[in-house]
């Protein structure tokens, strides 16, 4: 019997060798979104294609901002000729999941990078918990680190290690979130200290 390979694993064996199942990247899955009569689908992946009346398949423009904050990737799908604007991570959550979407569900990216709307980097929260997320986030702690990745001094937000270092918050929380790979030039970096 031939075994499958899935992503550099053979199938069956993906487990016996210590490789997590969740390691082996799943392929790009599509569903309609629903209410819009089969006109549209959202991937797992966080694209937007529209069916066209020849049958094929055209994606959807996605753009930022527009009445949202300027990060936010925002899709505007049509229905009998009604625009309907919504953000992305809201129609992937709509179509995946839609029993937890309710009145009071809002949905965040896990990351904390907005242009990734793909289904494992989304979750579904109340507005309540939401408000409590983003106030954490504010007040998260920060620490220089060296290049060997040892604690150098703490700080309890990013404001603070602007004033001490004298860096604007951007690039702080730029580091923060591992988006540059190069160390400063004087040899540190900056990290969330996990609490």
């Amino acid at each position: 019997m031939k075994t499958a390979n899935v992503g550099g694993f053979e199938e069956g064996k993906a487990l016996k060798t210590g490789a997590r199942k969740k390691d082996v990247e799943a392929p790009e899955r599509w569903r309609d979104v629903p209410g819009f009569g089969g006109w549209y689908q959202a991937s797992t992946e966080g694209r937007i294609r529209k069916r066209l009346d020849g049958g094929g398949w055209r994606m959807v423009k996605i753009v930022t901002g527009r009445g949202y904050s300027g990060r936010t990737h925002v899709v505007n799908l049509y229905l009998d000729g009604h625009n309907t604007q919504t953000t992305v991570q809201r129609v992937v959550a709509m179509t995946f999941c839609p029993d937890k979407m309710k009145d009071d569900a809002v949905v965040i990216h896990r990351n904390g990078c907005h242009s990734d709307n793909s289904l494992r980097n989304l979750k579904i929260i109340t507005k309540g918990q939401s408000c409590k997320v983003r106030h954490i986030s504010r007040r998260r702690p920060v620490m220089k680190v060296n290049q060997d990745g040892e604690p150098i001094e703490l700080y309890p937000t990013i404001a603070a290690a602007c004033r001490a270092s004298g860096l604007s918050k951007k690039t702080i929380y730029r580091h923060c979130n591992r988006e540059p790979t190069l160390l400063l030039p004087w040899g540190v970096s900056y990290r969330w200290v996990d609490t």
